[in-house]
């Protein structure tokens, strides 16, 4: 057996709260780290994927069409999402994959960095805001 499989359900903050200007900075954090790859990136990491993978012989105009709509396709996610969820595509399969399972690994990637952002944005609410963020009355 190899690894591990495991799914992040979500984030809590723990008693004690840190203070309002850490749970700022984390946000800022979290934010940067958010940021959507630039299309050149998402086009070399696309390129490097097909180099490392066998695929269907496509005339070049087909390639470059299929290449165009997987950046607009990908362009939600940061730059450290893509690289290391196409380089473990390109570890785990002989064959240029499909958008459906490109979008389903960044996912797995991404969702971890998004529930974080959530945690925070809800410890840094007030009560009030807390119960309505969970829907809960206090």
């Amino acid at each position: 057996m190899h690894g591990f499989d495991y799914q992040i359900t979500g984030y809590s903050l723990a008693e004690p709260l840190p203070s309002p200007t850490d749970i700022d900075t984390a946000r800022q954090l979290v934010e940067a780290a958010m940021q959507p790859a630039p299309a050149k990136s998402v086009a070399a990491e696309l390129a490097r994927l097909a180099a490392v993978t066998k695929s269907r012989a496509d005339p070049e105009d087909d390639q470059t069409l299929r290449f165009a709509a997987f950046r607009e396709e990908l362009a939600e996610f940061p730059r450290d999402v893509i690289t290391t969820a196409l380089r473990k595509i390109a570890r785990r399969e002989r064959f240029f994959p499909s958008l459906a399972e490109i979008r389903d690994q960044c996912q797995r990637e991404f969702t971890h960095r998004q529930r974080l952002a959530a945690a925070l944005r809800a410890g840094g609410a007030t009560p009030s805001q807390r119960s309505h963020t969970y829907g809960r009355t206090s």
